[in-house]
């Protein structure tokens, strides 16, 4: 019995797979195995007063200020320390870089911005300020679509809109998200 062509390739491919990580874990293995004796080694190297290596020698040194052509500073050393002439070698007072300086203040963030508000979803007919209607007390008549309102000063309308006065002219009304006025004149 012989396998299909595709279930032998997916099979190899499997293996090549295997094989890889295999290859690839044992070497990782092997070099962590090996940092730790590199450590060592460079551990006793660096306490022994032997002179750098030959690569720290061919770079060259940095100047220390522009313009003093005699003063150079190695890289590699900490700031502060020995800086060399070319006459020999002297101490270098280089201060340290200043401190980075504070991130400009942020801003608290502003209020947020008060609802715009919509277009007025009412318009007004007239008003009618008798002692024979409502005892007294200024009446006005609103229209929304289809709807006839009768409102007096102090109603609320669709907890949106408060009724503040009522003249022979206009109705004063305030948009309560908002908490803005808003004037609605009658329509002649």
């Amino acid at each position: 019995m012989s396998m299909p062509p595709m279930r032998i390739s997916l099979l190899l491919g499997v293996a090549a797979i295997l094989l890889w990580l295999v290859i690839t874990r044992s070497a990782e293995d092997s070099e962590r195995a090996a940092a730790p004796a590199r450590s060592r080694q460079l551990a006793v190297s660096t306490r022994t007063a032997a002179p750098a290596p030959a690569i720290a020698a061919d770079i060259e040194p940095q100047r220390a200020w522009p313009g003093s052509a005699d003063v150079q500073v190695d890289p590699f050393l900490p700031l502060g320390t020995i800086a060399s002439t070319k006459s020999g070698t002297a101490t270098a007072s280089v201060a340290p870089p200043s401190a980075p300086k504070p991130a400009a203040s942020v801003a608290p963030p502003a209020a947020p911005a008060a609802p715009a508000i919509p277009p007025m979803p009412y318009q007004a007919i007239g008003s009618v300020t008798s002692p024979d209607v409502a005892g007294g007390v200024p009446v006005a008549f609103l229209t929304q679509h289809d709807q006839l309102l009768v409102v007096k000063v102090g109603e609320t309308l669709a907890n949106t809109y408060r009724i503040d006065a009522i003249t022979p002219q206009q109705v004063e009304l305030t948009y309560l998200p908002a908490m803005q006025k808003q004037l609605l004149r009658f329509q002649p």
